[in-house]
């Protein structure tokens, strides 16, 4: 049985599937990788291929030292029905990035546990951007005032 391109289920399938800008991965409800989307691969540099049935925890553990311990986070998401961070991962090849991540757990209508999806960007040109302002900022030789647009 073939599905219809049209079925609402299908086209978010093919969606999320192919969204780039943002990592979007599933887990099942032991934190095992079922899912991994374009821009997985694209902002982590793993294919599929090499993270689908891995451990959330193998995935996680590319992540550099200020990066929670991703059982704790799976075991807070799975409490409180989400977790956030936001800190440096690395990608394969070791380059360093900013991600900003909502892991949020998912239940059936018994509150069981299905499992887990994560959300996350490469925010690295933003912090940067930050980061250089503050520079300039906490530098500069005279006074800077900042107002808004009422004043």
């Amino acid at each position: 049985m073939t599905q219809d391109a049209t079925d609402p289920l299908t086209l978010v399938h093919s969606l999320v599937a192919h969204i780039e800008d943002h990592a979007i991965v599933t887990l099942d409800s032991e934190g095992r990788i079922l899912t991994w989307n374009d821009g997985a691969e694209r902002i982590t540099g793993y294919p599929a291929g090499e993270r689908i049935g891995r451990h959330y925890a193998e995935y996680a553990a590319a992540s550099l030292p200020d990066a929670p311990e991703p059982h704790w986070a799976l075991n807070v998401a799975s409490a409180e029905g989400r977790f956030e961070h936001h800190g440096w991962r690395a990608r394969k090849d070791g380059v360093r990035y900013w991600c900003e991540s909502v892991l949020t757990a998912l239940f059936d209508p018994q509150r069981n546990l299905l499992g887990y999806g994560e959300v996350s960007r490469d925010v690295t040109a933003r912090k940067w951007q930050e980061e250089r302002f503050r520079v300039a900022v906490e530098s500069a030789p005279n006074a800077l005032v900042m107002i808004n647009r009422e004043g």
